[in-house]
């Protein structure tokens, strides 16, 4: 059977998690699955990281990431995880602070974080949803659901300049009064392209479940074939798993 690790304890009240595994990034080949978890007792991001070689934490136990104000986890926003291609750390959370959604980045495996990115770049909601994913260079695109404004966008961090690019509009998905708008996004490790599903209208006649790819090389997105369109009341929950292709020869 296989061995089950214990990644919490104690009196912690775990509330949002989310994980990133070392291969997942192109030419990546370590071991170590990342994790960025919300305790809401500590009001606090905090990482850690499990070693599969050897089903062991990361020695010393979890770091904290941010120390924020308070989280509600059924009002407020996601956490995203993510190592870049020259192996530095870079985490999302929305909700620690009012009207904030922060993204932190540690250049020494996890030990040490500090923010690159908060109101001031444009991550001004506490409900926003976002997802962190990996391009060339060392370089790491943020897409966000601005929640408020009906608006799918991203932007990508230059870590060459460490300085962040200025927003693109992707789409426009509305959102309904009761239910968020399910989204999820992969990318394909070796050609770095990145595709993402989400719903526009979510539980509304006339929803849509688009489809968008995000080419690596020109750094653009374009609209693919709806993978349903015009549906009644459709509230599907959205999750990408693109296959392990072989790279082209």
């Amino acid at each position: 059977a296989a061995a089950e690790t214990n990644m919490g304890g104690g009196d912690l009240d775990w509330a949002n998690i989310a994980v990133s595994y070392d291969a997942a990034t192109p030419g990546g080949s370590g071991s170590r699955i990342h994790v960025a978890a919300v305790e809401v007792v500590s009001n606090s991001l905090w990482y850690t990281y499990l070693d599969t070689t050897n089903d062991s934490l990361r020695p010393g136990g979890w770091t904290q990431i941010y120390a924020g104000a308070g989280y509600a986890p059924g009002s407020e926003g996601n956490v995203s995880i993510a190592q870049s291609t020259n192996g530095y750390l870079f985490a999302w959370i929305a909700g620690l602070a009012v009207n904030e959604g922060l993204v932190s980045r540690s250049t020494n495996g996890g030990n040490n974080w500090a923010a690159i990115a908060g109101p001031a770049e444009g991550f001004d909601d506490d409900n926003d949803r976002a997802q962190l994913l990996p391009l060339s260079d060392g370089d790491v695109l943020i897409i966000l659901q601005d929640v408020g404004a009906n608006i799918v966008k991203s932007k990508i961090w230059d870590e060459e300049t460490d300085a962040w690019g200025g927003f693109v509009n992707i789409g426009t998905w509305t959102e309904d009064g009761n239910y968020d708008s399910p989204w999820g996004a992969s990318l394909d490790k070796h050609l770095g392209d990145i595709y993402l599903v989400g719903l526009n209208a979510a539980a509304s006649p006339g929803s849509d479940l688009e489809a968008y790819r995000f080419d690596e090389a020109s750094r653009t997105w374009s609209l693919l074939t709806q993978v349903y369109s015009d549906s009644a009341d459709f509230l599907p929950l959205v999750s990408l798993l693109l296959p392990a292709l072989a790279p082209p020869l």
